[in-house]
């Protein structure tokens, strides 16, 4: 038996300096490629990201990678979905305890996205090489909520779907010019702002003593 203090304090140390690779090796193989993924939407643009690449940074053979996504659009399409399906679930329990698509929660709720992930969620949203996927996002948000608004207002389908779009698309492409401005109006200007614009029109954010703050 080794009783020697020295020894055991460089096992120790040995064990903890082991320990952030062993983490890492602890990560699902799926998981480490999507987190991959993410990291190098952030130092590129799209058309540099290829399967390639990302298995050499991994470390992973490409076989591998098609273990668990056939194909590199499916990659960016679980990103889709995660992006997606959070902010459905935010709206469907919104709709739950309140029972109103207030377009001030909407625009509470897409902030709430941009801030899980704040510089990949800008990159997504105003780097023209990946503008399609939310795109994606918009276009399938639409859907998902136009029968909720056909409930909530008793609407038709078609007016419905333009209601949709028009609050949608107006929250989308504010925030996208807003994420790439230097302007100073904070987040719950900005809210205020479009809730003024939908329920009130132009004149609610121009006219003199107008109540909005820029």
């Amino acid at each position: 038996m080794n009783n020697n203090p020295l020894t055991k304090n460089t096992h120790a140390a040995a064990k903890r300096r082991s320990r952030p690779a062993n983490a890492q090796n602890r990560i699902p193989t799926k998981q480490r490629i999507f987190n991959e993924l993410k990291q190098m939407i952030l130092e590129m643009d799209y058309h540099k990201i290829t399967v390639k690449a990302l298995t050499a940074r991994l470390g992973i053979n490409r076989k591998t990678f098609y273990l668990y996504y056939p194909t590199l659009p499916d990659l960016f399409l679980a990103l889709e979905d995660q992006i997606f399906n959070q902010m459905l679930a935010g709206t469907k329990q919104h709709l739950k305890e309140d029972a109103t698509l207030a377009d001030y929660f909407l625009t509470q709720e897409f902030m709430t996205i941009i801030e899980s992930d704040p510089q990949l969620q800008k990159k997504l949203i105003c780097d023209p090489s990946y503008a399609w996927l939310y795109e994606n996002v918009r276009r399938r948000y639409v859907v998902a909520i136009k029968d909720d608004i056909k409930r909530l207002n008793g609407g038709q389908d078609m007016c419905a779907e333009i209601t949709a779009n028009f609050i949608i698309n107006s929250i989308f492409y504010t925030y996208r010019a807003w994420l790439s401005s230097e302007t100073n109006i904070t987040q719950e200007a900005l809210a205020t702002i479009i809730s003024d614009l939908i329920h009130k029109g132009v004149d609610s954010t121009i006219k003199p003593g107008a109540t909005t703050v820029f």
